[in-house]
C-alpha cells in the first residue's frame, strides 16, 4: 500500500487531462494506542467518541486544510488510533509528502500539548501514502472517507476498544 511518485502530475486516461497529484496518507499513533477516542456501537450505528486528544486534533484539521494553495487535504477521517486525509498537492516534488506529513503530526502535537501535556510519543514515525491516479477513484475515496468512521471494523487498522 505503500506508493510514492516523482511525477508532478499524471494523466487521467478517462479525459486525457492532466490531474493534481492525489495521495490517500495514513499515520498512526504511537504503538497503535486508541489516544485520539474511541469507537462505541449505538442503534446499530458506529460512533467515534474523541478523547480530549481526539477534540483537539479534530479542532485543528481546518487549520491544516488551509495552511497552503500548494497542498489540500480534500476530505479526512480521525479514527482511535489513526489519521486517513486525501491530499491533493497542485505542484509535486518527491520530498513534499514527508514535509507535509511531518507538518501536520506537529500542527497536530501543538494543538494536543495544550490540553494534555505528554512525555510519551504520540505518533509513529511511519506512514503510508497510496498515489490516486484517477478522478473517479479519487471521488470514491473522498466518499468513503467521509462515512469512515461508521464503518470502522472494516478499517485494516481497526483494534477493538472492547466497547464496539
Amino acid at each position: 500500500m505503500y506508493i510514492k511518485s516523482g511525477n508532478a502530475s499524471h494523466a487521467d486516461k478517462t479525459t486525457h487531462t492532466l490531474m493534481p497529484h492525489t495521495q490517500l496518507i495514513t499515520f498512526r499513533t504511537y504503538q497503535n494506542q486508541l489516544t485520539l477516542g474511541s469507537i462505541h456501537s449505538k442503534n446499530g450505528r458506529n460512533i467515534w467518541v474523541p478523547s480530549d486528544w481526539g477534540l483537539a486534533v479534530d479542532a485543528a484539521m481546518p487549520q491544516l486544510k488551509s495552511f497552503s494553495n500548494v497542498i489540500f487535504i480534500d476530505s479526512y477521517s480521525i479514527m482511535p488510533n489513526h489519521i486517513h486525509m486525501l491530499v491533493i498537492f497542485r505542484s509535486y516534488q518527491p520530498r513534499l509528502t514527508n514535509w507535509f506529513i511531518s507538518y501536520s503530526k506537529q500542527v497536530l502535537v501543538q494543538r494536543m500539548m495544550r490540553v494534555r501535556p505528554a512525555a510519551e510519543p504520540i505518533w509513529d514515525l511511519a506512514y503510508t501514502a497510496q498515489s490516486i491516479r484517477h478522478s473517479f477513484t479519487q471521488s470514491a475515496v473522498s466518499m468513503s472517507l467521509k462515512e469512515h468512521q461508521a464503518h470502522w471494523q472494516y478499517d485494516d487498522l481497526y483494534v477493538s476498544n472492547g466497547t464496539d
